[in-house]
Formats: structure tokens, sequence, C-alpha cells
């Protein structure tokens, strides 16, 4: 399941929280997905990540939280 934005298809997560803070989620929540770590991430702690792994090697991929 996703949603189609005008550029690109967004996947949906079952993950509930950031892989880094540990923030929960909120539903329909947008996060990071990367398969690096097979996790999500939120947006502030995708910043961290970036600069500890080259962005292009994370191929970060934007994700929906559905509950």
């Amino acid at each position: 399941m996703g949603l189609m934005t005008s550029d690109q298809f967004v996947k949906t997560t079952s993950i509930s929280y950031c892989a880094e803070c540990h923030k929960d989620f909120a539903d329909n929540e947008t996060c990071n997905y990367t398969w690096y770590e097979n996790d999500c991430f939120c947006h502030d702690c995708k910043e961290i990540m970036n600069n500890r792994v080259n962005d292009k090697y994370l191929d970060w991929q934007l994700r929906i939280y559905k509950k």
C-alpha cells in the first residue's frame, strides 16, 4: 500500500518509531527508510545518519507510517 505524490510513489511502513532517537511516529507521519539499517528514521535523525555514512550509500526512501 502507498500514496502517489506528484512525482513519486510513497510506500507505507509499519515501523512505528525512529531507530536513532526512538521517537514514536504519528499515524500518517512521513519518515525515512534505508535498507542499510533496514529501519526508519525521523527527519532530524536522517541528517545525523548522513554525517555517519555516505548519503548515496544509504539510498533514502520516503515512507508514511500507518498503524
